[in-house]
């Protein structure tokens, strides 16, 4: 049974109330057993349901679940200017976007649920389902200007400094960048972003740039084992009630869009400079994991091109991206 014929099930149970197997079996036109396979297939994504003699079913908490229309008029985008979709599971959304066909304008594909979710350096990214942030956009540019060059690799920081500054204007306080691509709440981590490229025919490029972002709830160690994860819930500063993923998606798409105006528009290192006022790790201890070899030192900023910094009793190191890993101490 695929996840599409759970779907009509899904969204009457999403409001966290009880529903009776009779009356669900009558809205999908389907027999109780059916009823209970499609429960059964919602509990395969790690969605808790409560059955009770006599009360029938619901979730465990309510389920805010993406919406297209609301998400569009959260980045105040028209279709002529995006084109959005959401898919209730996917293997990777970046995967979906880099293997599309032509892309005439910037293309954003959300999932509630990713069955191969990647970050940087081949580790897996998973988040329970309709919990968080599964987003990819890609766009379609000049080579001359977005090939794999130095500008290009200012992309994670310019999407970081975006993407930050986006979820504080909702009212979301007290994160961070860790560099080179990850927003952090205090010392544990909030999401990631995993930017790829492919050279394309007639001098084109497209970048797909893919964002994870825990909301609702945040992995357990068994998904992330080597890492303590925060939901983004937990930074909200406002009065009233937090926005909805739609309106977190749709600033987040806007933050992306966003970050590839600003490689047109600014140089290294003012991209540099608005990353460093979010920087969680200014003058910390940190570890550098390079290949075999782990290294150890006091984190000095990044230089002009977005290198890492460290200061070492051998003397000051310089790390690019693609090469390492970085953890504090």
């Amino acid at each position: 049974m695929s996840i599409a014929d759970t779907l009509g099930i899904l969204r009457s149970l999403a409001d966290g109330r009880w529903y009776s197997g009779q009356v669900l079996a009558e809205a999908e036109g389907i027999s109780r057993a059916g009823v209970w396979q499609r429960i059964q297939r919602l509990e395969s994504l790690g969605l808790r349901v409560f059955a009770v003699r006599g009360k029938g079913y619901r979730l465990s908490e309510p389920l805010d679940l993406l919406d297209v229309h609301d998400i569009r008029q959260a980045a105040g985008l028209s279709s002529d200017e995006i084109d959005i979709e959401c898919v209730p599971v996917t293997g990777s959304t970046n995967a979906e976007v880099m293997g599309a066909a032509d892309l005439m304008r910037p293309r954003a594909l959300l999932a509630e649920f990713q069955t191969e979710g990647r970050g940087r350096r081949g580790n897996t990214w998973q988040q329970p389902f309709a919990a968080g942030l599964c987003l990819s956009l890609g766009i379609e540019a000049d080579s001359g200007a977005n090939d794999g060059s130095a500008q290009l690799a200012m992309l994670p920081l310019a999407v970081g400094v975006a993407l930050q500054e986006q979820l504080q204007q909702l009212g979301f306080d007290g994160l961070g960048l860790k560099w080179p691509n990850d927003l952090y709440l205090g010392d544990c981590k909030l999401g990631g972003i995993l930017i790829e490229h492919r050279g394309e025919v007639a001098g084109r490029s497209r970048i797909v740039m893919g964002l994870g972002l825990n909301i609702r709830v945040a992995p357990t160690p068994e998904q992330s084992p080597q890492i303590d994860t925060a939901r983004l819930l937990d930074a909200w500063q406002g009065t009233h009630t937090p926005p909805s993923r739609s309106a977190i998606a749709g600033a987040a798409i806007r933050a992306l869009l966003q970050a590839v105006t600003m490689l047109g528009q600014q140089s290294r290192e003012s991209i540099v400079e608005r990353w460093v006022r979010h920087d969680m790790l200014c003058g910390r201890q940190i570890q550098v994991r390079d290949g075999e070899q782990v290294i150890a030192g006091r984190y000095a900023g990044l230089n002009a091109d977005g290198a890492l910094l460290m200061s070492t009793e051998q003397g000051q190191r310089r790390f690019l991206a693609g090469d390492v890993s970085l953890r504090p101490l």
